[in-house]
């Protein structure tokens, strides 16, 4: 019994402050867990998250795929790429044997040379001025440029000839005129002169007429034998087969040193890789409603980790006009299909870029809007008050 007293003294004596402090901390817990949902709620108000549609593709070339040809095939000498290789705009991809071309392009050049030494002689002739030479073409071609000086000598000798052999027979007809008033000459003798002199002339004038005639033809052939140098040096170059752009080599058809290439022949194909890419992505019907032009992506490439590479950013750009069934798929879904174009080829830096080539697997995530936290929490809860009590 003492005990007893004794206990329930010690309760009454503490019961007061004991059922106070109770109350406070009471109190204080309600007061904090009404602050925290207050403030939960206003962050849950504002705090705005992206509404995203995932769709799963893969990068396609944003350009057709280059078929790589030449015009007059050759025999191959040297091969300088291999499947899979990245090569430039105007990089070298192969050499084919250029005897046949080179050799005719030298023959064609060296009579282009002939006949415009030939021609610089000429005009000398026509305008009646000393013949002289470029030193770069004496030293080309000493061998013609001395030939066409004796040449041009003996022609401008030929021709002071026929002009002293006019100069005399008009002299001499000049002084029989007045001899047939005193009858020491008869009209014959006058008639034969004037024969003469016109005959002497006349050849004078077919020797000019014919350098002149000459000079044209030679103007002719060099533009024809430039015509055939021209053709004949596209030929060379084509010897040289190089890149039309930027790719990934994807087709190598010619893989033997010494093989033979028909004209028009596919030598290789090379697939774009162009500034930006495109990506073939499949969205559901359910999503498509959400989707509109111009949309920020995110790509993200199943080849390099998104956590440490990251994805690539780009918008949409295609949206297909109905949707497609999958002939591959046993329950054949049906999707839309959408293209996406990045703003740049590659993850990483430009020092050390990683590449990304056409049939890579990717996911795209698409900005279709924005929702605060607090829209997705009451989401349930609206959806199960629209479709509340309707049961039969």
């Amino acid at each position: 019994m003492p005990k007893t007293k004794k206990n329930l003294g010690l309760l009454t004596d503490s019961s007061p402050e004991t059922v106070k402090d109770t109350h406070v901390f009471s109190h204080l817990i309600v007061w904090a867990i009404i602050i925290c949902l207050l403030i939960f709620f206003l962050w849950a108000k504002y705090a705005v998250l992206d509404e995203v549609t995932v769709g799963e593709g893969k990068v396609i070339p944003s350009r057709q795929v280059q078929v790589v040809q030449n015009l007059e095939g050759g025999i191959v000498r040297e091969i300088l790429v291999k499947q899979g290789d990245l090569v430039q705009r105007g990089q070298i991809l192969m050499r084919l044997e250029d005897v046949l071309f080179a050799s005719k392009f030298k023959e064609l050049e060296r009579k282009l040379e002939d006949v415009q030494i030939e021609l610089i002689r000429l005009q000398a002739e026509i305008e009646n001025k000393p013949l002289v030479f470029d030193k770069k073409i004496e030293a080309a071609n000493p061998d013609l440029v001395m030939s066409e000086i004796a040449f041009y000598k003996a022609r401008q000798d030929e021709k002071k000839q026929m002009l002293r052999d006019i100069e005399l027979a008009t002299k001499e007809l000049e002084m029989t005129k007045p001899l047939i008033k005193k009858g020491a000459a008869s009209p014959v003798e006058v008639l034969r002169l004037e024969r003469t002199v016109s005959e002497l002339q006349g050849k004078l004038h077919a020797f000019n007429s014919k350098t002149l005639e000459r000079y044209n033809e030679a103007k002719g052939e060099v533009s024809r034998l430039r015509e055939e140098m021209q053709g004949d040096k596209d030929r060379v170059s084509r010897t040289t087969i190089r890149s039309p752009v930027k790719g990934i080599v994807n087709q190598l058809k010619v893989n033997t040193v010494g093989g033979v290439i028909k004209p028009g022949m596919d030598i290789l194909e090379i697939v774009p890789l162009d500034d930006t890419l495109l990506i073939e992505a499949k969205i559901r019907p359910a999503d498509i409603g959400f989707i509109r032009l111009g949309q920020k992506a995110m790509v993200k490439l199943s080849a390099y980790d998104f956590s440490i590479y990251g994805g690539l950013e780009g918008e949409v750009e295609q949206i297909s006009a109905d949707t497609i069934i999958d002939e591959e798929d046993k329950e054949r879904k049906s999707y839309y299909l959408i293209r996406v174009r990045t703003q740049k080829n590659y993850l990483g830096t430009k020092n050390n870029p990683l590449y990304i080539i056409p049939g890579m697997q990717a996911t795209v995530d698409i900005l279709t809007g924005r929702k605060s936290v607090l829209d997705y929490l009451l989401k349930p809860l609206l959806k199960a008050k629209q479709t509340a009590l309707r049961e039969r």
